[in-house]
């Protein structure tokens, strides 16, 4: 009986060989992803999921969304972080925001990585914010919370107009009657707010692009508070003139305050959620709003 000895030599010569072809692989696989752990579409948007739900049903473009969402640096520094309802548009440039928004469904969650100048200077129409590098990138994390199709959302629309139609002539008596019995010198500003300085600010007024640093508390007219920074301990920043970020009446607020002054604003529901009320029920339809605003620090 005859044993074929193996040849110890080429075999070895055989698993080097493989073993490079394996790591030059890797390597290439690597060097082709520029972020490990995300997946990168067509159109070159990279994405990780964090949580999926249960739902196999995703949005689609002119679906209207509720999402939590975040803005974030690579290093994961949050810039900006609310809860926002808007309507999902056909993109206008290769790796737009919108695109993200398509490939979630209900209760998932996830990681998104976009170039940072066409999102602020085509998205947002603004100026890249200044600590962002103006070929780079930037993370978006969103949570999809709920969504509904174009038509479904005018119907709806549709049923709560005729229910609410009368709200705009009590709000108004309400926010008339309010005024009248206030003892606070509250002066008329641009498109209806009212103004009331606290405390004077110092130097210019503030500019877009700006990175606004505040704190502020929301309250109704009875006084009960819906929303403060000082209670949750964690002061509020945003770039001024964008959207997506603060309702327009304190937008509006803002713009006419300098660094350091403190003032309370009263916005009619036009400047504030208007005939809807916000998107999870806590501010109802047609409520006029007190914001006292604090800025405490203006970035440029």
């Amino acid at each position: 009986m005859k044993i074929k000895l193996l040849n110890i030599g080429k075999f070895r010569n055989r698993i080097l060989v493989i073993s490079f072809l394996i790591s030059v692989t890797l390597f290439l696989v690597s060097c082709q992803n520029k972020f490990p752990n995300y997946q990168e579409t067509e159109s070159g948007i990279y994405y990780r999921y964090y949580k999926i739900g249960e739902s196999k049903e995703q949005a689609v473009f002119q679906d209207y969304v509720t999402v939590n969402i975040k803005y974030k640096t690579l290093q994961d520094s949050v810039f900006f972080s609310a809860k926002r309802r808007f309507q999902i548009q056909n993109p206008d440039y290769e790796g737009a925001i919108d695109e993200c928004f398509t490939l979630l469904s209900v209760g998932d969650s996830a990681s998104f990585i976009l170039l940072a100048t066409p999102f602020f200077e085509k998205t947002l129409q603004n100026n890249l914010p200044s600590f962002l590098d103006s070929a780079g990138y930037f993370k978006v994390d969103i949570e999809m919370l709920n969504f509904i199709s174009q038509e479904q959302f005018v119907k709806e629309k549709q049923e709560f107009l005729a229910w609410i139609e009368d709200f705009s002539i009590y709000e108004k008596t309400k926010l008339t009657n309010y005024l009248s019995d206030c003892t606070n010198d509250y002066q008329m500003e641009q498109q209806g707010l009212y103004k009331q300085i606290v405390k004077q600010g110092r130097g210019d007024l503030v500019k877009v692009g700006d990175t606004l640093v505040l704190d502020y508390e929301g309250r109704f007219l009875n006084g009960k508070i819906f929303d403060s920074t000082i209670k949750r301990g964690r002061t509020f920043e945003y770039i001024y003139g964008t959207e997506w970020q603060v309702i327009r009446g304190m937008e509006l607020a803002v713009a006419d305050m300098k660094e350091g002054e403190k003032s309370v604003f009263i916005l009619p529901s036009e400047l504030a959620f208007g005939q809807s009320g916000n998107s999870n029920g806590a501010i109802p339809p047609y409520s006029t709003l007190i914001y006292e605003i604090h800025l405490i620090q203006i970035r440029r």
